[in-house]
C-alpha cells in the first residue's frame, strides 16, 4: 500500500494524469522535478508518462523528450461535488492544459475509501465531459487492504462498486508482493478480480509494481521485477508502473527505505538499467499488446490461490519443467496470442510445451517486436515446444492453424 503524504508532499508525488487508453502506459510513482536531466534521464530509461507537477512547465518538458505527462493540480480535488465551485475548478484544469500535445491526463487521487466514490464519479464524469481526450487517473488499494481501508465488505466488491459509482475510463491498482523472500500468497487472487472486473466492464486496467525496498519488502532483482511485469502482462494489463521511481528523503517518514530506480544523491542504480531494458521491451510488444483481449487465464500447479487449471481440451495439453501462468488472447481480426511466464522469479526453467492441435508458433522478439518463426517437434502425441525459460521470463507467442 502507498504511503501518506501531506497535500504539497503528494501534488509534488502523484502529479498524474492518464492517456489514451490505445496507448500501452509505461509510468512510475514519486518522480524527479521537472527538469532538464530528470525528464531526459526518464524517456531514456524508455518510459512513456512522466508521472510530475509543475504544469506546463512539465508539459513543455515532456514535449521536448518524447514524453506525455500524467497531470495533478490541486483543484481538482479542492472541493466536493455539492460545492460552490466545484465545476468552475475542474473547467480551469482542463483550460490550462487539455490543448497541450504532452497531456497524458489528469491524477484525481490515489486508493479512495468507498466513501469518496461518488465524490469522484462527478469529477471523472465531469473531466471527461469537458476533455473526453484524457483519463482521469485513480489508484485501487490491493487486496491486503482492510475492510475499514475499503469501506466495502469484501475487495470484489470495492472494486465493482468503485467502476459502477465513478465509472472511470481506465482500472489502476498497486500490489506489492516482493515480501522478504517470498511472495504474497494473494497477488494472483488480486490480479484475478481485477482482470475479471475490466473485462466485464470493457475497460484496460494498469498495474503498479514493487521497485523500492521498504518496510519488509525486498530490493527488487532485476527477474523479481520482470516477474511481475510478465505476470500482469498474462493477465492483460494495458500498463505498467513502478514503486518508486525516485528515492524517498532520508528522514524519519521514510527511515529504512532503500534506493529505487533513482538514489537518493541523484545517481542511477542498477535498477535503471534493469527498468531501461524491461521497458525497452515492453515499447516493443506494446503495439501488439494493445490490440489483444484476454480470454481467458491458466497456471501449473501447485495452484497460487484464486487461480485455475489447465483444462481438458485446451490449445496447450499441459506445460512441464517449471512453475507456469498462460494467458490466451485473441485480437479483432480473430488472432490468437498465448503468452507463457516462468512464475518463478528464481529458478531457470526448461519447459516441455505440449499442444492439442496442429499449429504454427511466432514468438514476438524483444528486441525487434517481430515475429519470428518456432521450431517444434513432433511426437506421437502432438507438437511440442521445447524452451528456456530465465526467472520471471515471459514469451509471447502468436498462434496459428499449421496449413
Amino acid at each position: 500500500m502507498k504511503i501518506l503524504f501531506s497535500v504539497p508532499a503528494l501534488l509534488l508525488l502523484l502529479t498524474a494524469g492518464s492517456a489514451d487508453t490505445e496507448e500501452f502506459l509505461i509510468s512510475y510513482w514519486q518522480g524527479p522535478p521537472p527538469n532538464e536531466k530528470g525528464f531526459a534521464e526518464i524517456a531514456e530509461a524508455n518510459f512513456n508518462v512522466a508521472m510530475s507537477g509543475g504544469g506546463k512547465r512539465a508539459l513543455d518538458l515532456a514535449e521536448k523528450n518524447g514524453l506525455k505527462v500524467l497531470l495533478q493540480d490541486r483543484r481538482i480535488t479542492a472541493r466536493n461535488f455539492h460545492e460552490e465551485g466545484f465545476e468552475k475548478d475542474l473547467d480551469a484544469v482542463v483550460a490550462d492544459y487539455a490543448d497541450h500535445p504532452a497531456l497524458w491526463g489528469y491524477f484525481v487521487t490515489d486508493e479512495p475509501n468507498a466513501a469518496q466514490f461518488e465524490n469522484l464519479g462527478a469529477i471523472n464524469r465531469h473531466l471527461l465531459k469537458k476533455d473526453p481526450k484524457h483519463t482521469p487517473f485513480i489508484n485501487l488499494f490491493p487486496t491486503y487492504a482492510s475492510q475499514e481501508q475499503l469501506g466495502n465488505p469484501t475487495y470484489e466488491e470495492h472494486v465493482a462498486s468503485f467502476i459502477q459509482t465513478v465509472e472511470p475510463r481506465l482500472l489502476s491498482y498497486d500490489h506489492y508482493a516482493l515480501v522478504g523472500d517470498g511472495m504474497r500468497p494473494d497477488y494472483f487472487e488480486n490480479m484475478e478480480i481485477i482482470r475479471r472486473q475490466a473485462l466485464k466492464n470493457k475497460i484496460p486496467f494498469n498495474f503498479i509494481l514493487l521497485s523500492v525496498p521498504h518496510f519488509s519488502y525486498r530490493n527488487p532483482t532485476e527477474a523479481d521485477l520482470r516477474w511481475q511485469v510478465n505476470t500482469a502482462l498474462a493477465y492483460g494489463a494495458r500498463g505498467i508502473m513502478y514503486f518508486t521511481y525516485s528515492s524517498l528523503p532520508d528522514d524519519e517518514h521514510y527511515k529504512g527505505w532503500g534506493d529505487a530506480i533513482i538514489a537518493r544523491d541523484g545517481s542511477r542504480t542498477a535498477k535503471y538499467e534493469h527498468v531501461k531494458r524491461i521497458n525497452g521491451e515492453l515499447k516493443r510488444l506494446a503495439p501488439t499488446l494493445v490490440r489483444l483481449t484476454s480470454t481467458v487465464v491458466y497456471h501449473t500447479p501447485p495452484l497460487p490461490r484464486g487461480t485455475t487449471a489447465f483444462p481438458d481440451g485446451d490449445l496447450v495439453v499441459h506445460v512441464r519443467g517449471g512453475e507456469f501462468v498462460v494467458g490466451h488472447f485473441r485480437s479483432e481480426q480473430g488472432e490468437r496470442y498465448t503468452m507463457f511466464v516462468n512464475r518463478s522469479p528464481r529458478v531457470a526453467a526448461d519447459a516441455v510445451i505440449a499442444f492439442s492441435r496442429e499449429v504454427r508458433l511466432e514468438e514476438l522478439d524483444r528486441t525487434t517486436g517481430k515475429e519470428q518463426p518456432i521450431a517444434l517437434r513432433k511426437e506421437t502425441s502432438g507438437l511440442v515446444w521445447e524452451v528456456h525459460f530465465e526467472p520471471g521470463q515471459g514469451r509471447l507467442v502468436k498462434v496459428s492453424p499449421n496449413p
